[in-house]
């Protein structure tokens, strides 16, 4: 029960972190849009691993790896989603603004 509530606090403690540096690096505006995008986005995975290793307890031991796998194909199907629609999206705008 200890080990658990120290991995919600540490957990917490990096999503804090990881949610501050974009905020910050965007109030600064020292940086390139480029390097914006790179850096938030780079925050952003970071994130999503914080949270499904520290809230959702996903790791790679043996019990856990179907978790893994699931996560895994949502995250493919998710992807084949967002990049579908994008694609069909892109083409619909070029196709109907041909005037």
């Amino acid at each position: 029960m200890q080990n658990i509530i120290k991995l919600y606090i540490l957990g917490s403690i990096f999503s804090v972190i990881l949610t501050m540096f974009p905020f910050l690096f965007i109030m600064v505006n020292y940086f390139s849009k480029a390097t914006l995008f790179f850096l938030v986005s780079f925050c952003a995975m970071l994130q999503i691993i914080v949270h499904l290793r520290y809230f959702l307890n996903l790791n790679t031991d043996i019990e856990n790896r179907w978790n893994v796998v699931a996560v895994l194909f949502s995250t493919v199907i998710i992807f084949i989603i967002i990049s579908g629609t994008s694609w069909i999206m892109s083409n619909l705008n070029s196709n109907l603004m041909q005037c």
